[in-house]
């Protein structure tokens, strides 16, 4: 029965091209016989043994007006092996059209009737028919060619120009069915997928496109053709491959791509170019191949691809010892457990601060540029042709130098600004550091002792007594010790705004009133330069050096309470408590 599936195809394809319109070319008469012969063997969309064989007197109507007319000669090869073929009984393993289709790997969805086969003559019939055919299609010539048209019902491919060379590929076929049917039994068994089948024929995607013009009508669908590869871009751990879809989707709309790895058969999946299959070893070279799934089934696969190699950025260097010289630094590193899939291009260096680098392909890089004296720590970072992969840890501090260390040069002192019990003291940083980095500032008071440390200038120095001079000198310290102290700086004198004086008696008059108070406990450290006397209502005021003050712009018979307030060269202070009333009169 298998045997008989390798001429199918061939009866199959001839199908199509009689169920496809074409140009009319050789004399009117016997044209027209071969257009009534196409008409009767498609019969509408729906082929029958009747309509077939009525179409095969048409052909040799055709030739008998024309015995040249190389289209009746093409068509009636065709249809004398298709009638012989419908023909065929149980006895060889022939039966309806849905049968066969299946069998040869298409699927039938139902949605037209399929023809059936109401004879069962002798086999031997068939090999007649394949032999009478030959001699049929030797009569052409190399001028030969017909326009075919996908069918009426079914305009879903493009039109296809039949010449001398596909008549060749026809009688190649032909020859190859013969070859079988003359096979004993249990003979080479051709047990090989449709698509397989045409590929070893020699036939092309216009070839394939004609037999689905024929299955379509019927409600068949042949699996998809091959798509056309395209270019493989690695990523990490992944690959995206790009294609082309195919000539032809068999009928079906394609439903899904799957792209598969060599080695290790990975696979990814998109109904769209391009596909990205996962899960695939960085440093590992791999081709890709795509399918085309439509409901039938899973076509052909592409071309391989490209070769590509995942991969991604190298891992960390784990960091070293770093040895410090003359304004540089040599930092050692291991090697990351992984580069990525890809070979380490090399290695950078850099300092904090500053961000010098240095590049090396092995360990230790040495970085240059820095500052003697400076404290400065380095990562380490690796690089391949994906790009730059994490830094490493951070390395224990270094001071470059050129001689050993020594305490700091003095800082120079700057503006003091006195403060509430306190002073900021400004200086300037030392002009060397000794060559180890300034750990901190130290500010002392004279008299006292008063100290405050910092970082950066200004220092506050707290804890002074208000009223008093101070002077003060600032140190700095490194790693190795504390520098020499700076030059003295000018006196101040902490201070802040005086304390509430207290209030008195206040005596009435002509408009006005005379304000007695008390000095207040404490002048705030500096001396009082004014009393201010402000009466409420009205806020007018009067101001002196001494108790009483005179407030004047008062209304008659108007009440007034009066507060007095104490200024000194910081401030004024708070107010003293609130007078008794007096009623100002003439």
């Amino acid at each position: 029965m298998r045997e008989f599936r390798f001429w199918l195809i061939f009866a199959t394809i001839s199908m199509a091209l009689i169920s496809t319109s074409y140009a009319a070319v050789p004399e009117a008469s016997s044209q027209l016989l071969v257009q009534d012969g196409r008409d009767l063997a498609f019969n509408g969309g729906v082929p029958t043994i009747a309509g077939l064989l009525a179409a095969d007197l048409k052909f040799q109507e055709a030739l008998e007006n024309d015995p040249y007319n190389q289209q009746a000669i093409f068509f009636r090869a065709i249809t004398r092996v298709l009638v012989s073929v419908a023909q065929q009984g149980g006895s060889i393993g022939l039966f309806t059209l849905p049968d066969i289709m299946e069998a040869l790997g298409f699927s039938w969805n139902g949605s037209h009737p399929p023809p059936t086969d109401p004879a069962n003559p002798s086999g031997d019939d068939l090999l007649t028919s394949l032999e009478a055919s030959l001699q049929d299609l030797t009569k052409l010539d190399d001028t030969f060619t017909v326009t075919l048209m996908s069918n009426q019902d079914h305009n879903q491919f493009p039109q296809i120009t039949v010449t001398y060379d596909d008549a060749l590929v026809l009688i190649s076929i032909l020859e190859t069915a013969k070859s079988f049917l003359s096979l004993p039994e249990g003979g080479d068994i051709f047990d090989q997928t449709l698509p397989v089948m045409n590929d070893s024929m020699g036939l092309t995607d216009g070839h394939r496109i004609l037999l689905y013009q024929f299955l379509t009508p019927f409600g068949y669908s042949a699996i998809p053709g091959a798509p056309t590869i395209g270019t493989a871009v690695r990523g990490n751990a992944s690959v995206k491959v790009a294609f082309t879809i195919p000539s032809t989707n068999g009928g079906s709309a394609i439903t899904n791509y799957t792209a598969t790895s060599t080695p290790g058969g990975k696979t990814g999946t998109s109904p769209v170019s391009p596909i990205t299959v996962g899960g695939l070893a960085n440093g590992t070279v791999y081709t890709f191949t795509i399918r085309a799934t439509n409901a039938v089934g899973t076509g052909p696969s592409s071309a391989a691809s490209n070769s590509v190699t995942p991969a991604t950025v190298p891992g960390a260097p784990t960091i070293g010892g770093v040895t410090r010289g003359n304004a540089r630094a040599k930092v050692a590193f291991t090697a990351p457990r992984s580069n990525g899939g890809s070979s380490i291009i090399r290695y950078t260096a850099t300092s904090a601060p500053g961000g010098k680098t240095g590049s090396g392909t092995t360990s230790p890089i040495t970085v240059s540029g820095l500052t003697n004296g400076t404290t400065y720590k380095f990562t380490v970072k690796a690089t391949n042709s994906v790009g730059v992969g994490p830094a490493s840890a951070i390395s224990a501090g270094i001071i470059p130098m050129t001689a050993p260390a020594t305490v700091p040069s003095a800082p120079k002192i700057g503006i003091v600004t006195r403060g509430n019990a306190s002073a900021k003291v400004a200086f300037t940083a030392p002009s060397s550091n000794g060559g180890s980095s300034i750990i901190r500032y130290t500010a002392t008071s004279a008299p006292g002792g008063k100290t405050g440390s910092g970082t950066a200038s200004p220092i506050i120095v707290s804890g002074l007594t208000n009223g008093k001079a101070y002077t003060f000198t600032v140190k700095a310290k490194n790693s190795v010790g504390v520098s020499p102290a700076s030059a003295v700086s000018k006196s101040i004198v902490p201070a802040t705004v005086p304390s509430a004086p207290k209030i008195g008696t206040v005596t009435r008059g002509n408009a006005s009133a005379k304000v007695a108070f008390t000095a207040p406990s404490s002048n705030g450290g500096s001396a009082i330069i004014r009393y201010i006397a402000t009466s409420a209502p009205g806020g007018k005021t009067g101001s002196g050096t001494a108790s009483p003050i005179i407030v004047s712009g008062l209304t008659n018979g108007q009440a007034y309470t009066f507060t007095v307030k104490a200024k000194n060269s910081v401030g004024v202070g708070p107010a003293s408590a609130v007078s008794k009333s007096i009623i100002p009169s003439p």
